[in-house]
């Protein structure tokens, strides 16, 4: 399954043909629980793994923003995260390469205030 990778930690983005199995999810993540919230990225709807417990880290790196409707821009989810397809009946699926460009095309650079460094960071929307 091709997928698009954020690792949050080095600041790097990665495509990889990965196994859909819940150890190599917990391997990229580094986490004990995953979580799979459904978002759109320019109306798009993907799946996004995550660690269902990032937001308990002391210091949670953003993955996801989100903007609501009123324009204020808010931390979606943390630390390392896998995006793939969102397939039918809760199936993951591997991405396309058109999937690839409009994920990359919604990457914001942001810079950490705590840190002072630069952070990649994805826009998404709620499903």
């Amino acid at each position: 399954m091709l997928v698009f990778m954020l690792d949050t930690e080095n600041q790097k983005t990665i495509v990889k043909d990965i196994k859909d199995e819940l150890e190599v999810f917990y391997d990229f993540i580094k986490c004990r629980c995953i979580d799979i919230p459904h978002r759109t990225i320019d109306g798009q709807p993907f799946a996004i793994i995550c660690d269902d417990e990032g937001l308990f880290n002391p210091a949670p790196i953003p993955a996801t923003l989100v903007t609501d409707s009123e324009g204020a821009t808010t931390i979606d989810i943390v630390g390392n995260i896998i995006i793939a397809k969102d397939g039918k009946e809760g199936e993951l699926e591997g991405l396309t390469p058109q999937d690839i460009e409009l994920i990359k095309k919604n990457i914001w650079e942001l810079e950490n205030a705590v840190t002072g460094k630069r952070i990649s960071t994805i826009h998404v929307d709620y499903n």
